[in-house]
């Protein structure tokens, strides 16, 4: 089955650049520019996905979320059957993790609201 899972690529105005997948909370990298956090983008959803079939975790599908770019995987390749995704209310985020994602998110909705 082809996994194409959506990745949000956020500048937080400071020289870094992160890129998230909404779908896999724990698929997150960052780099000095779009192209280079792009490029990671497959390796750390790769590495999350990984930590989910370790942990005997079920593989969320990807969602109809949109993103700045698709990083698209076969199951088979990744040695995994996948599963109906998790309810929200299972997901445990780190704080860090979490305050990390909401200043992300932030910035990038202020921005919007300055370009706009």
């Amino acid at each position: 089955m082809l996994l194409s899972y959506p990745v949000i690529l956020a500048d937080d105005g400071f020289g870094t650049v992160y890129a998230l997948c909404p779908d896999i909370p724990e698929a997150m990298t960052y780099a000095a520019t779009r192209e280079e956090a792009a490029a990671k983008a497959r390796e750390a959803i790769e590495g999350a996905l990984d930590l989910y079939r370790i942990e005997g975790r079920p593989i969320p599908k990807p969602g109809s979320a949109k993103g700045d770019l698709i990083v698209s995987l076969r199951s088979t390749d990744l040695g995994f059957d996948v599963e109906p995704p998790a309810p929200i209310a299972k997901v445990r985020v780190p704080g860090a993790a979490a305050r990390r994602l909401h200043r992300v998110f932030s910035l990038k909705r202020l921005k919007s609201k300055v370009e706009g």
